[in-house]
């Protein structure tokens, strides 16, 4: 619907009023001097100065008094234009619901502004909402058949000698069904907005030795020492799931590009920091190491589909921790993790 005044025209006509406002009190003021100039002429012919006098001071209170019908009437004006605009701002800025927005059904140009706004907000809150139903879903159907495939191998495992071959593999399926489960979990925890908060103390030792040890296939045949360094247990408040997804792909990240040296895990109050000796991040890359589909050393030929980073990206976000990327004098790559401390 087209606006019937739309804010162009009302400043118009808002300053038109205000010079007509200022040059009526000019008048008026004027029209008052002459008739005071002439009566003091008629009564008093030769008082000259007083009547000088007379003009001069009628002029300064008609110039005060159009100053401050001017500033009355520009502040009047300001608060009505103003207005709704600084109340449609801090709806927005408060994340409001878009039936919570000001001004939706005028019929000016703020009017369509708060509409459009409503409308851009309903659109993310539904797609928001698909993407966590559609996580959720996912997550629950892929969790029945990874039960069945769990349950199996650990029936396998109990019935197969342990120095048979296939006990080997069907101990190494048990794992990796269990880490997948793991996996789901976390993909649950990162479809509810608030699970952050709520989320319990972790011991982050334990999760480092756990993915490391899941990260040994990686190193066989290799000349890599890894390290870890800790003087005490560490504590986070972070589900062991998502915190297993942050340290895993880097480990993971630190043994796929590391052929000899070592990997070295440190540990403190605070700050988790994973170094290694490998091929290092390729300059061009450094920058947007932490989007979707880009590879640290940006070779066409390399493993993966370069999702990990940008998933450590989401989880950190998510559970309040900060990560940063640097080179160390030697080369290689090293990560720093911080996050409160208990």
């Amino acid at each position: 619907m087209k606006p019937r005044l739309s804010l162009k025209h009302h400043l118009t006509l808002t300053y038109i009023l205000l010079a007509v406002v200022v040059a009526g009190a000019f008048s008026l003021v004027s029209y008052i001097s002459i008739k005071i100039i002439e009566d003091k002429i008629v009564d008093a012919p030769r008082g000259l100065e007083e009547t000088e006098l007379v003009i001069l001071l009628s002029l300064a209170v008609g110039f005060v008094v159009s100053v401050v019908l001017a500033a009355g009437l520009s502040v009047w004006s300001v608060r009505r234009v103003i207005a709704p605009v600084a109340a449609l701002a801090d709806a927005v800025n408060r994340n409001a619901a878009a039936t919570e927005l000001p001004s939706r059904f005028a019929q000016d140009e703020i009017g369509v502004l708060a509409r459009a706004f409503a409308k851009r907000t309903d659109e993310l809150q539904q797609f928001l909402q698909r993407e966590q139903m559609f996580t959720a879903d996912v997550s629950h159907e892929l969790r029945t058949p990874l039960t069945v495939i769990l349950g199996a191998a650990e029936v396998l495992t109990v019935q197969l000698p342990a120095q048979s071959a296939q006990y080997t593999s069907a101990e190494r399926i048990r794992r990796i069904a269990a880490e997948t489960a793991q996996r789901i979990s976390a993909l649950l925890l990162l479809a509810r907005a608030d699970s952050a908060s709520q989320a319990p103390y972790t011991e982050l030792n334990t999760v480092v030795e756990s993915e490391l040890e899941h990260c040994q296939p990686l190193l066989y045949g290799k000349a890599v020492q890894c390290k870890l360094q800790w003087q005490a247990p560490v504590f986070a408040r972070v589900h062991t799931e998502l915190a297993g997804i942050v340290i895993g792909n880097l480990l993971r990240n630190a043994c796929r590009h590391t052929e000899q040296g070592y990997i070295l895990v440190q540990l403190g109050a605070g700050q988790l920091v994973i170094e290694d000796s490998g091929v290092g991040i390729s300059a061009a890359v450094h920058a947007r190491l932490f989007q979707r589909f880009v590879h640290g050393n940006d070779s066409p030929a390399h493993e993966g589909m370069g999702l990990g980073l940008s998933i450590v990206k989401r989880v950190v976000e998510h559970i309040g921790w900060d990560i940063q990327v640097e080179t160390p004098p030697a080369g290689g790559t090293r990560f720093v993790l911080n996050f409160p401390p208990r």
